[in-house]
């Protein structure tokens, strides 16, 4: 999927027109997110000015089907109090003959399914429940049945595709699921919930194929997909592209593809852009809680632990029934080192909303923090049934499972987080240790030299690549070696045992080549570090005698008497011992 250019290309005026008439299409059905995402968009069109005909004729749309409009008025408040049931039995009658009522009916009874499920849940889980399953399954046919046989799929209401693609979902079924969400958003592509069904079932960028559909991509909904499947595919400089393409288009507003952008930054580790971005937009929406969950991941990582009270006290003044209120409270625990408190709060977001992807990992993490493996792996596994795009749950299982010195498993969860983020130096490092510890050099150093080519954020691949290749490229392996010594030597960091070998390395590396002068550099540095101080003063004397046999008169005679001479001042130094006559080992020499 090529990434979008929608400098000027988006007619506003006919956009606010469709977002006003789809946000009452979902009213009427029920469909409260996709009509608050409308909302929300429309209002960032503010500046949009309607001529008066237009807006006489959106403020004046009415029930379609008036003859049932009693029933639908009826159906709707009983929807709208979650009693799905009665909803069902009153617009049953009417259902053949008005799409709306069919829809609600469906929907409710979707709802209730859903409803049921997780009243009837036992402990904290997204497994689906068999039972509840049938229903859905029975469900399903039944909508297919209420259209006459042999009727192209195409001619379905949209609706009723859509929700025949979430049932779908929900029963495994990737093929048909994808078959009926494309063909709603085809019959009608200003339905959001849709499209967001549609970025579940396209689980890596081999997938985004399926979108290759002049339908799909000839509409300005599109450029919206576009932004959300590129971050939840990790793509985030293209999903950067796409959203200041959009505000550039006229959509600068809205908070939607602010919040986005700031996803995507700190996805990106711009996490003070992130931050800031995050706080523009509670200055323009200060009773938002919508992502206010990940913005707390933001401040968790940045240490920040008052703001992130001050967040936590906000969003309980909000609401504090919220899993976003109770994920950032969590967040707060968490910083604490309160992580018994914390987990608390995550479960209590999962029963708010099993599906909620953020508690699932975050949980993950406070039971790693405990040295619980098992339930660590369980968070882990249940976020990756909610949603396979989140990478941090398949790294946390490839740390789980390493941590449990298994590390074949650890190698397969680490490859689809890698596979979700392939330009993550941490991942590759943590990829390269898997390979590693099952004896495969050659593909764990493929792995730290794409790590050192994208950054190494860790600073860890460099010294890993040069371990690798010291028994497959010698010389590849000096480059490394001599780069990591460059690179602490910049940064003003010591590791001396790390250090050492990699003295020892190259002093033994030019001893093979004949640079005495570089091995003799090398060899000596080795006498500052305790492990490695006897190997090198080892070295030192084949060095010496190295140079008696290769020499050239006396020059070379002094040269080794220096050598000797600095073996013996330096162990001294190094051990605070008197120092013996001098002279006596060059003597003995």
């Amino acid at each position: 999927m090529p990434p979008p250019t929608l400098t000027g290309t988006i007619d506003l005026k006919t956009v606010k027109k469709q977002i006003v008439t789809e946000y009452h299409n979902c009213t009427r059905r029920g469909l409260t997110k996709s009509a608050k995402w409308l909302a929300e968009l429309n209002f960032a069109l503010n500046h949009v000015k309607l001529d008066s005909k237009a807006a006489s004729d959106l403020s004046a749309i009415h029930f379609e089907q008036k003859e049932y409009y009693d029933t639908y008025l009826l159906c709707k408040s009983f929807f709208d109090n979650t009693e799905y049931l009665r909803c069902a039995f009153f617009a049953e009658p009417f259902s053949k003959h008005c799409s709306v009522l069919r829809f609600l009916r469906f929907y409710a009874l979707f709802l209730d399914c859903e409803k049921k499920r997780l009243e009837s849940m036992s402990e904290l889980t997204v497994v689906s429940d068999p039972k509840q399953m049938e229903h859905l399954s029975e469900l399903s046919h039944e909508i297919l049945a209420s259209y006459p046989e042999g009727r192209d799929p195409r001619q379905y209401d949209p609706y009723d595709l859509y929700l025949l693609g979430m049932i779908s979902r929900r029963l495994g079924d990737i093929d048909m699921a994808t078959d009926f969400l494309v063909g709603a958003i085809i019959g009608n592509n200003n339905i959001w919930g849709a499209w967001v069904e549609l970025s579940f079932l396209i689980v890596d960028r081999k997938r985004l194929t399926i979108l290759d559909i002049p339908e799909l991509q000839g509409c300005w909904m599109f450029q919206f997909f576009s932004g959300h499947i590129y971050l939840e595919l990790h793509m985030n400089e293209k999903a950067l592209r796409t959203y200041f393409a959009l505000q550039k288009a006229g959509f600068h507003k809205s908070t939607y593809i602010k919040s986005q952008i700031a996803i995507a930054y700190h996805n990106v580790q711009r996490v003070d852009e992130a931050i800031e971005t995050f706080d523009t937009l509670s200055e323009e929406d200060p009773y938002r809680l919508d992502d206010m969950d990940l913005y707390s991941n933001m401040l968790y990582v940045k240490g920040e632990k008052y703001y992130l009270q001050v967040l936590a006290n906000k969003a309980v003044e909000i609401d504090k029934y919220r899993v976003e209120t109770s994920c950032i409270i969590g967040n707060l625990h968490s910083i604490k080192r309160e992580h018994h408190k914390a987990i608390e709060y995550f479960e209590r977001a999962l029963r708010i909303n099993p599906y909620y992807l953020s508690a699932w990992t975050l949980m993950g993490h406070e039971f790693m923090e405990l040295k619980n493996s098992n339930a660590a792996i369980q968070c882990y596994r249940e976020a990756v049934e909610v949603n396979r795009h989140d990478y941090r749950a398949w790294n946390g299982l490839g740390q789980t499972y390493d941590i449990l010195k298994m590390p074949a498993y650890s190698l397969y969860y680490y490859k689809q987080a890698h596979n979700l983020r392939p330009n993550d130096s941490r991942l590759l490092t943590a990829l390269g240790e898997a390979y590693e510890k099952l004896d495969r050099p050659r593909c764990a150093a493929k792995c730290y030299e794409r790590a050192k080519q994208l950054g190494d954020i860790e600073g860890l691949a460099v010294l890993k690549l040069a371990k690798m290749q010291k028994l497959t490229d010698p010389d590849k392996a000096a480059a490394a070696y001599l780069e990591y010594l460059q690179e602490m030597q910049a940064n003003s960091v010591t590791d001396g045992d790390e250090e050492g070998k990699a003295h020892l390395f190259l002093a033994n590396y030019n001893f093979n080549k004949k640079d005495f002068d570089a091995t003799y550099k090398h060899a000596f540095k080795c006498l500052e570090y305790p492990e490695v101080k006897d190997e090198a003063k080892a070295l030192l004397l084949k060095l010496a005698s190295a140079k008696e046999t290769d020499g050239d008169g006396d020059g070379d005679t002094t040269r080794n008497e220096g050598l000797d001479m600095d073996i013996s001042t330096t162990d001294d130094a190094t051990n605070n011992t008197p120092t013996p006559a001098a002279g006596t080992d060059s003597e003995a020499t």
